[in-house]
């Protein structure tokens, strides 16, 4: 074998590696990009899942916006950082939270429909799953 063989040999050695390293790369790379889509599908099933649910039209008829808070036994009716927001249905008598305003205004709502209730109105509904449409 002469050297020019050698270096032959050697040069295909580390070709493959570098076709192996590059291909391994891009396959790391094209996971991350899979998981981000996959992760703002679900986000987006959710989104509509919940908007066929709770469409704004039939607020007050299927189901109402509803919370408590604390600074309401005060005469306020603005909504606060310790109030719960729950959308409570008139069909299956039972209530979601939704975890912060993000979320509301992502169904369509806002927080001027939101009525303030006492507590016992709120403990009539059973508790389901919660509502989190935050990225």
């Amino acid at each position: 074998m002469t050297t020019l063989d050698t270096i032959r040999e050697v040069s295909e050695i580390v070709q493959s590696f570098g076709v192996g390293i590059g291909a391994l790369l891009g396959g790391i790379g094209a996971l991350k990009v899979f998981t981000d889509w996959r992760t703002k599908r679900k986000a987006m099933k959710a989104k509509l899942k919940w908007k066929r649910l709770y469409p704004p039209d039939k607020l007050d008829v299927d189901f109402k916006l509803l919370r408590h808070s604390y600074s309401q036994d005060k005469g306020s009716n603005v909504i606060g950082s310790a109030d719960e927001v729950y959308i409570c249905d008139n069909r299956s008598n039972s209530k979601h939270w939704v975890a912060n305003l993000k979320t509301l205004k992502s169904l369509g709502f806002n927080s001027g429909q939101v009525k303030g209730v006492a507590k016992t109105e709120l403990e009539k509904y059973r508790s389901d799953e919660a509502i989190d449409l935050t990225d």
